[in-house]
C-alpha cells in the first residue's frame, strides 16, 4: 500500500483507503474482531499503529450519512495524488460522479476502497488523539486602561544570519532585507561588525541567529523579560486584556482575538527572538523557579513596551502589573500551588497580511515565551 495516501475521517478511528493499492501482506489469524472476507483489505501495520480491515457496515451512520465533505476530502486528494499509481484512474473514475448524489458517491467509495480501524500495535483499540488548541483573546485596535498587553509583528530592528556562513568573531556583512549576509570587504553596502552572540545559538532548523545590530556589534535579539520592559522597533497587532492568555497564545503559536471594535482576528507563528526554550520547572525548586519567573518577563512591577506600529512614531513604556493569571503562573512555579509549568517557548512575533478594506486584518502570533 503507498502509506502515503491519504485517510478520509469518515468514522471515528476508521479509516479509508484506495483498494487498489494495498500491498499483498500476509493475512491474520481469523477473528471475531477481523472476520475474513473478500472484499475487505489486507491488515498491515506501520511503527506507531494497527490497521485492520472492517466492512463498510462498520462506519456508523455509513447508509445515513451526507457524504459532501468525504467527497470533498476527495477532491483535494485528487488535486495533489492524481500523478501517483492507482490514484490516476481513481481520480478519473471519481471525476464522473461527483456530482451524482450520496447514493453514486457511496457506490464509488465501497467499490474501490477499503475500511480499516486503526489500533494500536498491540491490536488495543484505545488510544489517544491529539488536537490544536488555540487560545482566544479579547482585545482592541486600540490602548486604554483595559488593552494594554501588545501583540506584536516581527520587529523592524530583528534581523538573520546564517551561522553557517560565518567563523571567527569578525564579519563583513551586508543588510538584505532582514537578512544580513557575508560581503567581500570594501563592497558596496559591507560593514565590518564584532560578533557577539555567544550567548544564544542559531536555530535547529535554518541555522539563523536572530540578532540586532548595536553600532558596529551584532548582538543576540532582546529576550523576552527585555521586551517586556521596554518599547521595541515592532508594530503592534492588536491590545489585548489579559498577559496570561497571551502568553497562552505565545507558546501555541496561533490563535483568535475577539475585537471590541467587532471582528476577529486570527493569529499565526511568524517569527521569534532566538533565545533557547527553559528546562521544565519542577515544584519546589525555588531558586530555579525564580531565574525562570525572571526569564518569562513575568516579574511584578514589570512593564510592556508599547511599540508605535509607525516604526518612526514615538514609544512609550506603559505600567504592566501582573494580572491574576499571571500571578497563579508565579506561585505555581514557586512551589505554592499546583504541580509546576510547562517549559516556556522562544519568544515569537508575527506578521499580518493587508486587510480587506471591509474585512478584520488576519493577524499573527506575538512575542511568545523564551528565557
Amino acid at each position: 500500500m503507498n502509506r502515503a495516501s491519504p485517510c478520509f475521517g469518515i468514522a471515528l478511528l476508521l479509516c479509508l483507503l484506495p483498494a487498489g493499492g494495498i500491498a499483498q501482506v500476509p493475512p491474520a489469524p481469523e477473528t471475531a474482531a477481523a472476520p475474513a472476507a473478500a472484499n475487505l483489505g489486507q491488515p498491515f501495520a506501520t511503527k506507531s499503529a494497527r490497521f485492520e480491515p472492517r466492512s463498510f457496515d462498520a462506519l456508523p451512520g455509513w447508509e445515513r450519512d451526507d457524504l459532501g465533505e468525504a467527497a470533498e476530502g476527495m477532491r483535494q486528494s485528487c488535486a495533489a495524488l492524481r500523478r501517483k499509481p492507482v490514484w490516476g484512474q481513481l481520480c478519473r473514475t471519481f471525476e464522473h460522479i461527483d456530482s451524482g448524489g450520496n447514493a453514486a458517491l457511496r457506490d464509488f467509495f465501497e467499490q474501490n476502497f477499503h475500511v480499516y480501524q486503526v489500533m494500536s500495535p498491540a491490536q488495543d483499540t484505545t488510544g489517544k488523539l491529539t488536537g490544536y488548541f488555540e487560545p482566544l483573546l479579547d482585545g482592541s485596535r486600540r490602548r486604554d486602561a483595559r488593552f494594554k498587553y501588545p501583540v506584536y509583528g516581527v520587529p523592524h530592528d530583528l534581523y538573520l544570519l546564517d551561522s553557517r556562513r560565518i567563523d571567527g568573531d569578525t564579519a563583513w556583512l551586508r543588510l538584505d532585507g532582514n537578512r544580513l549576509k557575508v560581503a567581500s570587504p570594501g563592497s558596496d553596502g559591507a560593514r565590518e561588525y564584532v560578533l557577539a552572540i555567544d550567548d544564544v545559538g542559531a536555530g535547529v532548523r535554518d541555522k539563523r541567529y536572530r540578532v540586532r545590530i548595536e553600532g558596529r556589534r551584532i548582538v543576540p535579539y532582546w529576550s523576552r523579560q527585555q521586551i517586556e520592559r521596554r518599547a521595541i522597533e515592532a508594530p503592534v497587532l492588536a491590545w489585548v486584556d489579559d498577559a496570561g492568555a497571551l502568553y497562552s497564545m505565545q507558546v501555541q503559536g496561533s490563535g483568535k482575538i475577539r475585537l471590541r471594535e467587532g471582528g476577529l482576528v486570527r493569529l499565526a507563528y511568524a517569527q521569534q527572538n532566538g533565545h533557547p526554550f527553559r528546562p521544565r520547572v519542577t515544584r519546589g525548586d525555588t531558586d530555579f523557579a525564580i531565574t525562570a519567573i525572571k526569564a518569562r518577563g513575568l516579574i511584578a512591577g514589570s512593564s510592556a513596551g508599547a511599540a508605535s506600529a509607525r516604526p518612526d512614531a514615538a514609544a512609550t513604556k506603559v505600567s504592566a502589573p501582573v494580572n491574576a493569571e499571571v500571578a497563579r503562573i508565579i506561585a505555581r512555579l514557586m512551589g505554592e500551588g499546583g504541580t509546576g509549568a510547562s517549559a516556556p517557548a522562544p519568544a515569537q512575533v508575527a506578521s499580518a497580511p493587508r486587510p480587506a478594506a471591509s474585512a478584520s486584518r488576519p493577524a499573527a502570533a506575538g512575542q511568545g515565551a523564551d528565557k
